[in-house]
């Protein structure tokens, strides 16, 4: 549903962030993101992995990537606040 609000809303461009491989729930919601793209026909969409970094780390290396994406899903509600903290600092530059 997140996937087809944001897509009524004109984004395109969509990032899951933060998933983990390892973790059985993450799978399975990166399969679901994955598919649902797929099926709408959206191309430019990606899972970025949370991997083995800290969340506030995590956090800063978005910056590498921000404007690939028009949106993003968190894969939880702590990466969700520090993403929040994280796109404040840019708004405030």
């Amino acid at each position: 549903d997140c996937i087809h609000y944001l897509v009524g809303a004109g984004r395109t461009r969509i990032a899951a962030l933060g998933f983990r491989d390892l973790d059985f729930c993450d799978r399975i919601k990166q399969k679901a993101f994955v598919e649902v793209t797929e099926e709408i026909g959206l191309k430019n969409c990606a899972c970025v992995p949370l991997d083995d970094y800290h969340i506030e780390d995590f956090c800063l290396r978005i910056d590498s990537f921000v404007g690939k994406f028009d949106a993003v899903i968190c894969s939880n509600d702590t990466l969700a606040v520090y993403l929040i903290k994280r796109v404040s600092v840019w708004v405030m530059v």
